[in-house]
């Protein structure tokens, strides 16, 4: 509590008792967003509204922390997960984090999976693509939360490994080195982040190719990303401010850590390709990750030739039929085995 009073309450994610005095606060609620004179006309957000009832006006943070009953001898002396807010006569309470995970905590820090403890919510704060519904959706879709019905059509997918092309031998020349596996770097975060897009435009040029969906994988990154500048994560050794203590980076990020998601889609849908997250694709799909075919392109026929059922090749100067023909046969998902120009 003495922590959040000192923050902006976020309304995502609100539960309201079923009392007069919920209901009450619920039609305060609704009345003043829709003010025209007075303290709440000026405020343009049902959150605005809600953190300015919840103080007192003209005072910051304008709530305390709740006293426990002065006759107890036992015990704390204050509940510091309930608020006394308003004008006193109101109290709010704090959810906890480990159960109600903010876009950051569950989407970039990974506390879930570290802990190995299931939220009862998951709210996409904190994301890079804007507030829009598709930003929200997208995030969802990366981390496995949106419900994908299987395709009624036989749709066919091609990934790739988006590590690989920052650690083999020509990545120097390509787009520069990665200088350490394990340590936060603005960097190395640079670097790697140059490599994403190139991979990510030499995998849809293939996949426009194959007339498949490409699944985008989680990127690897060396810093973490803020709104503003980056000075104050600088201070958190490249860690978004308070969460230094989860050493989650270096790991993965959304894609919107580096480019457009809903922007890239567009770009992608106009050249004929579909995008999605990997963590979207069917469960069909998700079974067999780790082991999909790999599909390489350049090389002889003669090498086409050679691969077994669990790889493939492209020969260089294949024409549209050749292309098309090895995509007729080509299994459901097949994973580039280079990003490589």
């Amino acid at each position: 509590g003495n922590y959040a009073k000192g923050g902006v309450f976020n309304t995502g994610i609100v539960f309201l008792r079923h009392t007069k005095g919920g209901i009450q606060w619920a039609k305060q609620w609704n009345l003043h967003l829709s003010a025209t004179d007075g303290r709440f006309h000026r405020l343009t957000s049902d959150q605005q509204v809600f953190n300015a009832m919840s103080r007192k006006e003209n005072a910051w943070p304008g709530l305390e922390v709740m006293r426990m009953d002065g006759t107890q001898t036992l015990g704390p002396k204050e509940n510091k997960r309930v608020l006394v807010a308003a004008e006193g006569d109101t109290l709010l309470g704090v959810f906890p984090v480990a159960k109600f995970n903010p876009g950051h905590v569950y989407m970039v820090q990974k506390f879930h999976e570290k802990e190995k403890k299931t939220p009862f919510a998951v709210h996409a704060t904190y994301t890079f693509d804007g507030s829009s519904g598709d930003a929200k959706k997208w995030r969802f879709m990366e981390a496995g939360l949106w419900r994908v019905p299987e395709e009624e059509r036989e749709e066919k997918f091609i990934t790739f490994d988006a590590s690989a092309h920052l650690w083999d031998d020509d990545a120097v020349d390509d787009h520069g080195a990665i200088s350490s596996h394990d340590t936060p770097s603005i960097t190395d975060h640079l670097v790697a982040g140059s490599g994403h897009i190139k991979a990510l435009a030499n995998a849809m040029a293939v996949a426009a190719s194959l007339k498949r969906t490409l699944l985008i994988p989680p990127m690897p990154c060396w810093c973490d990303k803020v709104w503003g500048g980056h000075d104050n994560i600088f201070t958190f050794q490249c860690h978004y401010p308070g969460s230094r203590d989860s050493n989650h980076i270096p790991g993965t990020c959304p894609l919107d850590h580096f480019v457009s998601p809903s922007k890239l889609a567009r770009e992608a849908k106009v050249n004929g390709v579909n995008i999605k997250p990997l963590g979207a694709a069917p469960e069909s799909v998700k079974i067999m990750r780790g082991e999909f075919p790999t599909l390489k392109v350049g090389g002889g026929k003669e090498e086409e030739q050679q691969h077994g059922a669990s790889s493939f090749a492209i020969p260089t100067h294949a024409t549209e039929l050749e292309i098309s023909k090895l995509s007729n046969r080509l299994p459901l998902v097949i994973k580039l085995e280079t990003t490589r120009d």
